[in-house]
């Protein structure tokens, strides 16, 4: 799986820290320690708002299947207090009754989410008042009219993207400090480095060293550039 850009950054600055480690303080492209440091900031915060991310994104995944599920299972309640109320005796006003529950018209073909929650909360309230007595639902159904309605609740907020989003921009704000660190990073290197953005040594940092004019492009470095070094 390819990297993300914010997942590059990452593995960049950690790159960069890695390489510059090894260089000896002598050496002119030696980071200085106000750039590591904040190189090291900009890295933790991106790698942390990065991991919170995921971590909102799956908690989202999870509610949302657990509402889906919630959903599926009081529309189906929702069909079983129309076929309830189908089954009542003739002599009773069926479709008075189903008035009563808001199902006259609203058991025909598919329902969003939000009708099937919208329904099933005005029967939960209207069976105390149906009548006659008949026409109302027995402890059973409403009781896993009430659980399910519950586990909705407990579960739609979770499955909405709105708490993700706000993470991602989040994250996006750190990921740009991050790529703002790390072209400093380059303009140091490409001011300190013996052959500036030729050199190779671009490449420990990962950084592509630019070509020369009238030089082969697969060329990694100028000829007289010096091979990579601590």
């Amino acid at each position: 799986m390819a990297r993300s850009t914010h997942e590059a950054r990452i593995a960049q600055a950690r790159l960069i820290l890695s390489a510059d480690a090894e260089v000896s303080s002598a050496q002119p492209y030696k980071l200085p320690q106000w750039l590591v440091t904040m190189l090291n900031t900009a890295l933790g915060d991106l790698e942390t708002k990065h991991q919170a991310v995921g971590v909102i994104e799956g908690a989202r995944r999870s509610n949302s299947t657990e509402a889906q599920r919630a959903y599926d299972e009081a529309e189906g309640l929702l069909r079983d207090v129309n076929n309830y109320i189908g089954g009542l005796p003739r002599a009773l006003d069926q479709e008075a009754i189903r008035s009563h529950y808001d199902l006259a018209d609203g058991m025909s073909g598919s329902l969003t989410q939000g009708e099937v929650e919208t329904h099933l909360r005005t029967v939960l309230a209207a069976s105390a008042t149906a009548t006659p007595a008949d026409a109302q639902l027995r402890p059973g159904t409403l009781a896993a009219i009430t659980e399910v309605l519950a586990r909705i609740d407990a579960h739609k907020p979770g499955a909405q993207s709105g708490e993700r989003q706000r993470a991602i921009d989040i994250r996006d704000i750190a990921s740009e400090m991050a790529d703002d660190t790390i072209s400093r990073v380059w303009h140091h290197l490409a001011a300190s480095l013996p052959h500036g953005v030729f050199d190779g040594q671009m490449t420990n940092y990962g950084f592509t060293p630019r070509q020369p004019r009238g030089s082969d492009s697969a060329a990694s470095t100028p000829p007289d550039a010096p091979p990579p070094t601590a």
